[in-house]
């Protein structure tokens, strides 16, 4: 998941899935304010390799079956940001 600004909509943060690779992909399906708030999100995948990611009743999946995560790392590229109510859990 990806939350970008970009100048031609000013005080508008854009949620986004990323996908990286030959071409890299961006879905938006999402806009929030720009406002200091909390952003809660899901992310989640299923056994099967679909990709969910919910934020704020907006629900976005891409099929991403080569993807088997062996961990699970939360960060940020730039800014600063506090993660709070992290769960990381596995069904099945």
């Amino acid at each position: 998941m990806q939350l970008s600004l970009y100048p031609q909509e000013p005080g508008i943060v854009n949620v986004m899935v990323y996908r990286s690779g030959q071409p890299p992909m961006r879905w938006v399906f999402g806009k929030l304010s720009a406002a200091e708030a909390p952003v809660p999100f899901e992310v989640a995948m299923s056994a099967a390799g679909r990709l969910t990611v919910t934020y704020h009743g907006s629900s976005y999946s891409v099929g991403a079956p080569e993807v088997r995560p062996r961990r699970v790392v939360i960060g940020c590229s730039t800014g600063e940001f506090e993660f709070t109510d992290v769960r990381v859990s596995s069904r099945g």
